[in-house]
């Protein structure tokens, strides 16, 4: 696990880093490291489904002024308190408030819809604003067991994740089948393999593909996930460039997703070497008691999780009720965090990316309020970018 404020402790167990895969970070200088922000649309009470769409625009805007890489969606269900049920929709009118920062999926759940119909969602978006688009890629269903089988009425129950990953391959890649994606063929949108466990990070590996682990809420194999992935790693396993020249999904100056896209790579081309992004819960504010107060409406929707009684996004509340083994249980989970001053939060992540080798953070970002949201999300972004 990652203490981030004890970087010396034995708790910080991520793992040997290798040699051959350095972090970008140098003591706490995070400028080369990718900064993304991952958005679930967050329903606060109060809120209307219609506020909380608008405010994940918001958040993409204000990410992009402050220099963020990347800016991701998730995908949930019959959630009232997530709103991110039609990710690629989102996608599409997220990147149309923006301007240069890569949005994507994180991710789409790929057990819940049909490979075709992923690529031709991601074709056409790839087709609107070319070099921009990211497709996360996650096993889970995103829900719960009755709703995963409502979305997935005339599929397997028996899901075969890399079978319907080499299939998504293959409908947006170079070479024309007798079943095509129009738009998705010959398309540039980088994959990702998100993940929480070893099966997910070997998965990564042997396809691979950068692997982004979810520490922000299952930080529990982090240190084994990280080792399997690296361990494991077939590079240039897949991708060809449209052009029929040979190229991976990295670029020449190491840099992969977007970038790579732009410089001709195909839709989930494999990389030449093993590129890890790690999510961090953040709270930034002027004051570390202020950011430590804004974090407990994180905190009570995990507790929410835990206890089976989510409701919407509640207000700050420093004095916790109820079940205290539940809250140790919210403790364990979103212990790796950065919570504080700007500061102290650029510290704080710098450690973590020095534990993990990481070569890029995806945070989570909640506030009840959406103003608090956005000035947390500026906050880290010129911290980071200084």
């Amino acid at each position: 696990m990652v203490n981030p404020d004890n970087p010396s402790s034995d708790q910080v167990t991520t793992g040997h880093v290798p040699s051959d895969q350095p972090s970008d970070a140098s003591t706490n200088d995070l400028r080369n490291i990718e900064l993304g922000l991952l958005d679930l649309v967050p329903v606060s009470e109060g809120m209307t489904m219609s506020d909380a769409l608008h405010a994940t625009i918001r958040s993409a805007q204000a990410a992009e002024r402050a220099g963020y890489d990347r800016f991701w969606l998730a995908e949930h269900h019959n959630s009232k308190s997530l709103a991110s049920s039609a990710t690629t929709i989102m996608i599409g009118q997220v990147a149309a408030a923006t301007h240069s920062i890569s949005v994507g999926a994180g991710g789409v759940m790929l057990p819940n819809h049909a490979p075709l119909h992923v690529a031709e969602e991601f074709g056409t978006l790839d087709a609107l604003y070319p070099g921009r688009i990211e497709l996360g890629l996650g096993r889970a269903p995103g829900t719960d067991p009755m709703t995963a089988q409502a979305l997935r009425r005339g599929k397997s129950d028996v899901p075969d994740f890399e079978h319907d990953l080499a299939e998504l391959r293959r409908y947006m890649g170079p070479m024309a089948h007798r079943v095509n994606a129009f738009p998705g063929l010959r398309s540039h949108v980088p994959f990702f393999m998100l993940g929480s466990s070893e099966n997910g990070a070997m998965i990564a590996a042997h396809a691979g593909l950068p692997f982004v682990f979810a520490s922000h809420f299952a930080p529990f194999r982090l240190s084994t996930a990280l080792e399997t992935y690296r361990n494991n790693f077939a590079a240039g396993a897949y991708g060809d460039r449209a052009d029929g020249n040979t190229a991976d999904g990295e670029s020449a100056d190491g840099v992969v997703g977007s970038d790579a896209a732009r410089g001709g790579a195909a839709s989930g081309s494999s990389l030449s070497k093993p590129h890890v992004t790690v999510g961090v819960n953040v709270m930034v504010a002027e004051t570390e008691e202020k950011a430590r107060h804004l974090f407990t409406t994180h905190e009570q929707s995990f507790y929410g999780i835990v206890t089976g009684t989510r409701g919407l996004f509640r207000p700050p509340k420093d004095v916790r009720d109820g079940n205290v083994m539940a809250w140790q249980q919210v403790d364990a989970a979103l212990q790796v965090n950065a919570v504080g001053t700007p500061d102290q939060v650029k510290n704080k992540i710098a450690r973590i990316v020095q534990a993990t080798g990481a070569q890029g953070v995806i945070t989570s970002i909640y506030a009840f309020d959406v103003e608090d949201r956005l000035r947390a999300i500026e906050m880290l972004g010129e911290a980071v970018r200084s």
